[in-house]
C-alpha cells in the first residue's frame, strides 16, 4: 500500500515536471516564432540587410530597442499595421551623438531622410530645442517629456515609412512603464523581448498603464479597441501585481 501512494506521489510529481517543461518550450516557440515576425517586418523597412549588417546590430551594440507597435504586433503574430518604427536608446545627452550619427548614415543609405509623413510634426529634424519638444506627439504630457530628451525621425517617401530615433533618460523598463496601454509595453533589444505583462498582453487584454486626458491617448484607446484588444478600464497598473 505504501508502494502505491509512493507511485502515485512520484507520478504526480513527473506531471508537475512536464508541465513546467512544456510551458517553457511552448515559451520559447512562442518567442521563436515572434522574432521571426519580426524580422519579416524589418523587411517592409528595408531594414534586415544592407551592404553593412542588420540595424539590430546597431541597436543591440548601443544599448537600444524597438518598441511599441512595431514589436507588440511581431510578439503576437499579428496581420495590424504601426504607423512608425520606433527605435529607444537609454543614452545620455554626452553619449547620444555618435548613436545617432551612425544610425542616421545606415538610414541615409536606405533613403531615408530627416522628416516625416506624420503631420503632427514640424519641420525636418523633430526635436532640436527644448521648444520643440512641446510641439511632438510624444511629449503631450509631463509623463513623457521626463523621460526623453531628443526625438529625430526619418521617411522613405518611395516605401511610405517613417522611423523615430528617440533618446531616453531611463532605462528600458522605465521606458516600458512609461507607456500609456500596458500591451503596448513591449520591446525587443536584438536579442530578446522585454513584455511587462506577458499574459494579458498575449490575451490582446490590458489596461491603462498611463493616461493622459489628451487627444491623442483619447484616439489610441479607441484605435487598439477597433483593432481588436480589450482594455479594462477600472484596473490600473499600480493595483495590479505583475505576472
Amino acid at each position: 500500500m505504501e508502494s502505491l501512494e509512493n507511485l502515485i506521489n512520484q507520478k504526480e510529481e513527473l506531471e508537475k515536471e512536464l508541465d513546467i517543461i512544456n510551458t517553457k518550450i511552448n515559451t520559447i516557440n512562442f518567442e521563436n516564432k515572434a522574432k521571426q515576425n519580426f524580422t519579416k517586418r524589418l523587411e517592409e523597412y528595408k531594414l534586415t540587410t544592407t551592404n553593412w549588417c542588420n540595424i539590430m546590430s546597431f541597436v543591440y551594440a548601443f544599448g537600444g530597442m524597438i518598441a511599441g507597435s512595431f514589436a507588440l504586433f511581431s510578439y503576437l503574430d499579428s496581420d495590424l499595421k504601426e504607423n512608425d518604427l520606433d527605435i529607444w536608446f537609454s543614452l545620455g545627452e554626452d553619449k547620444y551623438l555618435d548613436c545617432k550619427r551612425i544610425l542616421e548614415n545606415y538610414l541615409y543609405n536606405l533613403e531615408y531622410y530627416p522628416g516625416t509623413n506624420n503631420n503632427s510634426f514640424k519641420g525636418q529634424v523633430c526635436v532640436q530645442e527644448d521648444e520643440d519638444l512641446k510641439a511632438n506627439r510624444y511629449l503631450e504630457n509631463n509623463r513623457i517629456n521626463k523621460i526623453i530628451h531628443k526625438i529625430y525621425s526619418y521617411t522613405n517617401k518611395k516605401l511610405n515609412k517613417t522611423i523615430q530615433i528617440i533618446f531616453a533618460k531611463v532605462d528600458h523598463i522605465s521606458i516600458l512603464k512609461s507607456f500609456d496601454l500596458s500591451f503596448c509595453a513591449v520591446g525587443y533589444d536584438g536579442y530578446k523581448f522585454l513584455v511587462l505583462y506577458e499574459k494579458l498582453t498575449r490575451e490582446k487584454k490590458g489596461f491603462l498603464l498611463n493616461y493622459a486626458e489628451t487627444t491623442r491617448e483619447k484616439n489610441r484607446i479607441q484605435k487598439y479597441i477597433k483593432r481588436g484588444f480589450e482594455i479594462n478600464f477600472n484596473i490600473w497598473a499600480d493595483l495590479l501585481d505583475q505576472n
